[in-house]
């Protein structure tokens, strides 16, 4: 399952893939195409399925991407699924965003990646406690179930 979903320009592949890595680094499933589509996929529909499956879509938001229709897409494809949107500023600002990505905290992409990495790992630190609940939960349930139908009435 993808947590989250790398949107980016192609010109800003290398960028995109650093992103990528650490937050693989931090434990965080990711997807990025075109490297995360199998040969032979139809792009188009599994970009929407991993949108769809993500949590959380980084927006790598440099010039290319916020004049790409397919960005755009994305973007708007987030937005409607209620998904949290994080723009990654690359050389724009946020005024500069496209439409609804206005409307979400950006954070900058520095030359020291400093800010940029504190906000990879909030972002990954957020999915592990989400995945720890499930399995809380998961290990929660099996044990009402045991006990339901093990006791004696």
């Amino acid at each position: 399952m993808t947590e989250v979903f790398i949107s980016h320009a192609t010109a800003n592949h290398d960028t995109a893939k650093e992103l990528q890595q650490h937050l693989e680094a931090k434990g965080a499933s990711t997807f990025i195409a075109p490297t995360s589509i199998l040969p032979g996929a139809k792009w188009s529909k599994e970009i929407l399925s991993r949108l769809r499956e993500s949590k959380v879509v980084l927006l790598l938001a440099c010039k290319d991407a916020c004049e790409s229709k397919y960005v755009n897409q994305e973007i708007g494809g987030s937005v409607v699924m209620d998904k949290t949107l994080v723009p990654v500023l690359c050389g724009v600002s946020a005024e500069q965003l496209p439409g609804w990505a206005q409307e979400f905290q950006a954070v900058e992409l520095t030359d020291d990646r400093g800010t940029v990495r504190k906000a990879l790992d909030s972002i990954a630190d957020r999915l592990r406690l989400d995945r720890l609940w499930k399995v809380v939960f998961a290990v929660a349930f099996v044990w009402f179930l045991v006990w339901l139908f093990t006791r004696k009435d």
